[in-house]
């Protein structure tokens, strides 16, 4: 009793020290809470349409594309500008997957398991015949089930080595990684597929189309270019740039010229090169002339020998190759009069790769065929001895009359007939193996042989073989091409210079304004976060997150930085000057600020021009100052922009012919590069039939500027995007809201 009046007695303090402790715990909980929260948002890369990427979610994506370009490639090394394209490769998948399953779970879209096991089947062999897994056999729907069927078994058993077990591990993963891009791109083609259909044929757009093209006039066309008044006539004052941003606003959204809103730095930078001095070059041309005795001594056997000791940059490929394949300041040095076995004693510099160089024609030929038709059968299992015996079994049942094919069928493989191309393997990029292409380009017609090459099985039958008409002669070239290098007293010399000026040159404005009588030049630059590069210079990765860090301060002078691809021959020093992490490009950008300042110059010399004409007509127009020799444009309409001689091709110029009666003038058309005047000389209608017919082909042909996803480009042969999908897709980039913070952790 004694004590339950106590603890009544001190109830009130006991409530107290409870009170206390339930606050205390609960605030532990809720500081924890918000540090596990603050560490995962510190962790997290990007957002798109709400769903947060963490950066182990992302390097997953990163090591999975360098595994595929691995394989492709047949590289296993990358320098830090590939890492970052195959890093915004990885993002830009993420990112369109993301958008298309968005739209298509709303609309009820899907891939089902069948219809791309339906599109594999039908479409497997050539899919797979243009993959790496064609070399290892892998040609047909049963080969790849069985690949993957036996894959776990294969890549555990005893025996294996870790060069044989990755390589299956790198093809698995590959498949993998296919598989899923194909249903993501099925999946785009019937999203794209339903968006076309939205478009319908429109009387109104199609009457208009005949109206503009219901007559073609001839023009006389004078005018006077911008160019001939000065622009230091003219003053602009802030306001005015001001205004003319704000009119052309809609054109700096950053996503039009980035592809999304992407965070910017404007910075001024400086980049000095690195240059061999004299007494490099002489050094270097020593060592090169020791290479060609090296390649003049050389066998067969040791040429690739030389080519490594010396650092080339290209190694030895091992076969015959058109002139055409080699590097072209090699092939200019080829004649018809140079010898086999000729080697080029004295190296000389090639300024467009800046390389020194020598080789050695080991042989010439018109003995190898451009391209080869083949079928096969291919054993790449990690037991030599069981391929090997499969390949002589297969060896023997040929020899016994057994057609090609039941021996395949009965492998559970396929042995369809395909080419092997010039255009394959003789581009230095293109992964060949020099023995394999030996063998299958050097064997006969209709002979079948056994080819064996790192870990590989293959019976190998030729069917055809066929030579170029025009480009028959092919050259065996081994070359020493090695980068011209300077001496670390060169690099400590530049360096010692820059860094003198730097420090007497703290300040940012003096920094850019004593450059030039210092022999350097600051540049002005504006630096995206989607950038591999900072100005245009290799493995900037640094200086990269020096622009970026949070700590950096404006207009202040960074460290010098050393940059520029393999042989780091860049020197760096730069300043932030402005930073814009909203939705469009401002005035603090100097290109934007420069292109604004121009255009309200140019508004006012149209003004100024305009002024000076009215009430002229065309002949005293001609006549005066600065005016163009006059020129006649023909067949213009609506739908034909005139292109005005010396000037420009001119929009308002077409439009002011289509709309002026013949022998009428226009005078004062403000255009892009001047202010004109035309006069109407001639007109011809024309013969347009107009029926039902007529009206469905139009609308068909306008349709189809809306529907077709891709447009070929006919002077480059590049596929685009039509502007209405890169539209589409540009839209559902805004709405997705998408955050891209990669530039916080590259």
């Amino acid at each position: 009793m004694a004590t339950l009046q106590k603890l009544r007695s001190k109830s009130a303090m006991l409530i107290l020290f409870v009170g206390l402790a339930l606050f205390a715990f609960i605030a532990e909980e809720f500081v924890r809470s918000l540090s596990s929260g603050k560490a995962e948002s510190s962790q997290r890369i990007g957002q798109v349409n709400g769903n947060n990427v963490s950066n182990q979610e992302f390097n997953s994506m990163v090591r999975e594309l360098e595994s595929v370009t691995r394989l492709q490639s047949g590289r296993d090394n990358f320098t830090d500008d590939e890492h970052a394209q195959i890093r915004q490769e990885a993002w830009d998948n993420y990112v369109e997957a993301q958008l298309i399953q968005k739209e298509a779970e709303e609309l009820g879209l899907m891939v089902t398991d069948n219809e791309l096991q339906q599109f594999l089947t039908t479409n497997i062999s050539p899919i797979l015949r243009q993959s790496p897994m064609a070399y290892f056999g892998i040609t047909d729907m049963a080969s790849l089930q069985r690949f993957l069927t036996e894959y776990p078994t294969m890549v555990s058993q005893p025996g294996i080595s870790t060069e044989q077990a990755n390589m299956l591990t790198m093809l698995h993963d590959y498949w993998l990684y296919y598989e899923r891009q194909l249903r993501n791109d099925m999946l785009k083609s019937k999203f794209e597929a339903l968006y076309a259909s939205l478009f319908i044929s429109n009387p109104v757009a199609v009457q208009a189309d005949f109206e503009a093209r219901a007559k073609d006039k001839d023009a006389a066309v004078v005018g006077i270019p911008y160019s001939t008044l000065k622009d230091e006539d003219f003053e602009v004052t802030e306001s005015e740039l001001q205004a003319k941003y704000d009119e052309l606003k809609p054109q700096f959204r950053k996503d039009l010229r980035y592809g999304s809103a992407a965070a910017t730095r404007n910075i001024k930078f400086l980049d000095v090169r690195i240059e061999p001095s004299t007494a490099d070059i002489d050094e270097q041309m020593g060592y090169m002339r020791e290479a060609a005795q090296q390649l003049t001594d050389s066998t067969d056997i040791d040429v690739q020998a030389v080519l490594a000791a010396n650092q080339s940059r290209l190694s030895y490929q091992g076969f015959p190759v058109k002139k055409s394949s080699l590097p072209s300041d090699v092939a200019s040095r080829i004649t018809d009069e140079t010898p086999a076995g000729f080697v080029l004693m004295e190296p000389y510099i090639n300024q467009t790769d800046t390389t020194i160089n020598v080789f050695k024609l080991i042989g010439r030929t018109t003995a190898v065929p451009d391209s080869v038709q083949y079928r096969m059968i291919r054993f790449a299992t990690a037991n030599a001895a069981s391929n090997r015996a499969k390949a002589d079994s297969i060896m023997a049942l040929l020899g016994n009359g057994v057609p090609f094919d039941s021996i395949a069928k009965d492998y559970g493989t396929q042995a369809d007939t395909a080419w092997l191309t010039s255009a394959m393997y003789e581009p230095r990029t293109a992964h060949a193996d020099a023995d394999m292409v030996k063998k299958m380009t050097s064997q006969a017609a209709g002979t079948t042989e056994v080819i064996e090459a790192g870990g590989v099985c293959t019976v190998f039958r030729v069917l055809d073989r066929r030579f170029s008409a025009t480009d028959r002669e092919k050259f065996d070239v081994a070359i020493v091409k090695v980068p011209l290098k300077f001496s670390s007293d060169t690099e400590k010399a530049t360096k010692n210079k820059l860094s003198q000026y730097v420090a007497k040159n703290l300040n940012v404005e003096d920094f850019e304004k004593n450059a030039v009588q210092n022999g350097y030049m600051v540049r002005n630059y504006t630096v995206v976060s989607t950038d591999n590069r900072v100005g245009g210079v290799a493995q900037t990765r640094d200086i990269f997150h020096w622009i970026f860090d949070k700590d950096t301060k404006f207009n202040t002078l960074s460290d010098i930085y050393t940059c520029g691809g393999k042989d780091y021959d860049h020197l760096v020093v730069a300043a932030v000057v402005g930073a814009n992490d909203g939705e469009y490009a401002t005035l603090d950008d100097p290109e934007l600020r420069e292109y604004i300042q121009q255009q309200v110059i140019n508004d006012k010399k149209a003004a100024k021009l305009q002024e000076q004409m009215a009430g002229k007509n065309f002949a005293a127009i001609a006549q005066m100052e600065g005016a163009i020799d006059p020129d006649t444009v023909r067949n213009v309409n609506f739908t034909v922009n005139a292109n005005v001689a010396h000037i420009a091709t001119e929009p308002t110029v077409s439009a002011a012919i289509a709309r002026t009666a013949k022998g009428a003038e226009a005078v004062g058309i403000k255009g892009l590069a001047g202010v004109y005047a035309v006069k109407v000389v001639n007109e011809t209608p024309n013969e347009i039939a107009q029926d039902d017919a007529a009206k469905e082909t139009v609308g068909n042909r306008l349709i189809s500027m809306y529907t077709q996803p891709y447009q070929m480009n006919p002077y480059t042969g590049q596929r685009t995007a039509s502007q209405y999908y890169q539209q589409l897709y540009l839209n559902l980039r805004r709405n997705a809201n998408i955050k891209d913070n990669r530039y916080l952790f590259y």
